[in-house]
């Protein structure tokens, strides 16, 4: 079982906090630090937001959310074994050569510790407002998968697709981890795992789900293809007392990575995750 963080974002912590946090987890033997990407908050957002209960977004529009790709440049810098990654990057909202290149060069600046979160998109608003098309968002993420993994391995990458359409370009440097590099994609339908078993990507669930139904995940995408890896959230609030068992029952449901949520309390979120390793990482 590894063990893996949210780091305090979005929320009001200060970027000397953040890059605090993710020195502690480093130290302390987490296995990475994950953060969800967005651009923008849309004021007025129609689209149902697919984890909370009455579909709305439950962040305001002035909620602190720096850019995904700076903050881990910050930590790929300032840590040496921790791996890292969006969790997840909306396709809708850039281009796959865009992506194959910021995650290249994150993984080779960090000596191969890049992962990377890819999801359909549900925020069309945030998509529309830097321009970007958001029919077939399922097909768009498909073929953002298999540009990225020849972007990361061949001389040159052209591609002919429904979606996408561009001559022969070279798309260097390469990520260290090649098409290694772990993708995972965020989601809880059954199409969400069907492209995780096609492509070989682990499933990452964002729901905090109980054991029984991570379980019914495992098994749902273990019958599409035998090796693919799931992580889910926990809730760091959980209190102490209640972690034995729940870690015990979420490694029995199959899971190979669980990940604490963020606490909106830095400090509190600070001590948890030490008390955690504590019990866990000792």
């Amino acid at each position: 079982m590894r063990f893996s963080l949210i780091l305090p974002i979005p929320g009001p912590a200060s970027p000397d906090q953040v890059l605090e946090f993710a020195e502690t987890a480093d130290e302390l033997g987490y296995h990475g630090v994950y953060m969800n990407s967005r651009v923008a908050r849309p004021v007025g957002i129609a689209s149902k937001h697919p984890y909370m209960p009455d579909g709305r977004a439950p962040w305001p529009v002035s909620v602190n959310w720096p850019d995904t790709f700076v903050v881990f440049s910050s930590i790929a810098a300032r840590t040496r074994r921790l791996r890292f990654g969006p969790m997840v990057v909306p396709v809708i909202v850039t281009h796959p050569l865009v992506l194959a290149k910021q995650a290249a060069s994150l993984d080779a600046y960090s000596s191969g510790r890049f992962e990377l979160g890819l999801g359909a998109g549900w925020m069309v608003e945030e998509a529309v407002a830097v321009g970007r098309a958001t029919d077939r968002r399922w097909r768009r993420l498909e073929e953002s998968i298999e540009i990225l993994r020849m972007a990361w391995t061949l001389e040159t990458v052209s591609y002919s697709g429904q979606c996408y359409e561009f001559p022969a370009m070279g798309t260097y440097p390469h990520p260290v981890q090649g098409d290694r590099l772990p993708i995972w994609i965020g989601g809880h339908g059954q199409r969400a795992l069907e492209i995780a078993a096609r492509f070989g990507a682990g499933v990452f669930l964002w729901g905090g789900y109980p054991a029984e139904k991570v379980a019914d995940y495992v098994r749902r995408v273990r019958a599409l293809s035998s090796d693919v890896p799931v992580a889910t959230l926990i809730d760091a609030g959980t209190p102490a007392a209640e972690w034995q068992a729940l870690v015990a029952s979420i490694e029995a449901a199959g899971a190979e990575m669980i990940v604490l949520s963020r606490l909106s309390d830095y400090d509190r979120h600070l001590q948890v995750i030490r008390e955690f390793a504590a019990r866990f990482l000792a």
